[in-house]
């Protein structure tokens, strides 16, 4: 083997006809809901290093014991792993693997890993730690499911249009989308969130007028997995990174009847929230060390300061904060600052900031949501971030203006200077 990466890939139009992959769905299909993995958000890419070394070490030399090593070295002395998507039973996507099929492990993303305060573990279904199929795979069967879905939408909307006569508005579009799917799928469909526990008080059944449409996500379903009440619930993290842009991607695991709340002296397991010991809103980061589950209670009690269980501004890391907050915090520390006098400034330092990415260009603020991806190895989508953001700013447009009541009062009295650059932090 010499490959050093996966080779290009085709389409192959021709399949077995004996093959399952190849069969024609039914008129009804049965409904398949879109999984989330119960790993999703627990090792960032920033980790990635960490297990592919040690897939490299000790699952290599664990793997030479087998008859058949799943994982072999190539001429360079590379640890490979092999990818035959579409080659053993057909794709129905008509993707298949070109080139060699033992190919470098870091073009597979890793699969069903824990790394835990003792070791990495890996799940059975998963013995090696990465994806059956490599990146480049993956990424074609994603653009195939992605075109059909749309393929199957556009039909939906053609056929409506031809029984109305007419072009139908975006409304309408949607109504003849939801009467596709209650006709193929049932008058219901379950909501997905967080696990099935929806949020609606209605749910987990609804009807599918009470979902999105996500048009190319699935060849089979052109509807949201997520109602849209429990989707408007859980779309603060993302803009608060447009807004805020703390430091750090770190979802933390709440397991239930386990995870207790962070409150010195309480030992509750139900109606925890995750809460940022420093806030986001005044420069907190979305690192590790900076996240926590409390009680409801104790969570709006703690609102609007920096704890509960931190005392002094010494028991602040830096980790806590946002890097480019820094200098304020090292002055808190070395004058001693009360956390209150450090909250306020922290909150001077934010207004700053965001007035500093107001005055910024689309293709500036672009640019600095690209940074801030590159630098905390996250993946927002940074022209959807800029509309959001000036979708905001345009909300409250009288607050950027100097001639507000309250600018002076918003921005000044700020005891360090701070300055701000799109690729900086």
């Amino acid at each position: 083997m010499t490959t050093d990466g996966p080779a290009r890939r085709r389409r192959v139009l021709s399949h077995d006809p004996n093959s399952d992959a190849d069969k024609r769905p039914p008129s009804k299909p049965e409904r398949t809901k879109r999984g989330v993995s119960e790993q999703s958000g627990r090792n960032s890419t920033a980790r990635n290093e960490q297990i592919y070394k040690h897939i490299e070490t000790v699952v290599y030399e664990a793997e030479q014991k087998r008859t058949k090593p799943r994982l072999q070295k190539n001429d360079k002395g590379e640890v490979c792993a092999q990818c035959t998507f579409g080659k053993v039973l057909g794709s129905k996507s008509g993707v298949e693997h070109e080139g060699d099929e033992w190919i470098p492990i870091r073009n597979f993303k890793p699969r069903l890993v824990k790394i835990t305060d003792v070791g990495i573990a890996y799940h059975t279904r998963a013995p090696t730690g990465l994806q059956n199929n490599c990146d480049v795979c993956n990424k074609d069967r994603r653009v195939w499911r992605g075109d059909e879905g749309e393929k199957l939408f556009n039909k939906i909307i053609k056929k409506a249009e031809e029984s109305a006569g007419r072009e139908l508005s975006e409304e309408e579009k949607k109504s003849a989308s939801d009467a596709w799917a209650t006709k193929t799928y049932g008058s219901e469909n379950p909501c997905s969130f967080n696990g099935g526990k929806c949020l609606n008080p209605n749910g987990p059944n609804l009807p599918w007028s009470a979902f999105g449409l996500s048009i190319r996500q699935d060849p089979m379903m052109i509807h949201h997995n997520i109602c849209n009440f429990c989707s408007k619930s859980s779309s603060s993290e993302g803009d608060r990174w447009v807004k805020y842009s703390p430091d750090g991607r770190h979802s933390p695991n709440k397991i239930l009847g386990v995870t207790t709340c962070s409150q010195d002296g309480c030992d509750i397991t139900v109606l925890l929230e995750n809460d940022h010991c420093v806030e986001l809103n005044f420069g907190g980061s979305d690192n590790e060390a900076n996240q926590q589950y409390l009680h409801k209670k104790h969570h709006d009690e703690k609102k609007g300061t920096i704890g509960p269980n931190i005392k002094s501004v010494h028991e602040v890391t830096k980790d806590m904060v946002s890097e480019r907050f820094h200098p304020v915090l090292d002055k808190a520390k070395e004058e001693n600052w009360s956390l209150d006098k450090l909250v306020s400034q922290l909150k001077i330092a934010m207004e700053q900031f965001l007035r500093w990415k107001v005055s910024l260009t689309d293709a500036e603020l672009n640019a600095f949501f690209t940074s801030q991806n590159a630098r905390n190895n996250s993946n927002h989508k940074e022209d959807r971030a800029v509309s959001k953001f000036k979708k905001w700013c345009s909300n409250s447009p009288h607050r950027w203006k100097p001639e507000h009541k309250d600018y002076v009062k918003r921005v000044s009295g700020l005891e360090v200077e701070l300055e701000f650059t799109i690729d900086g932090p």
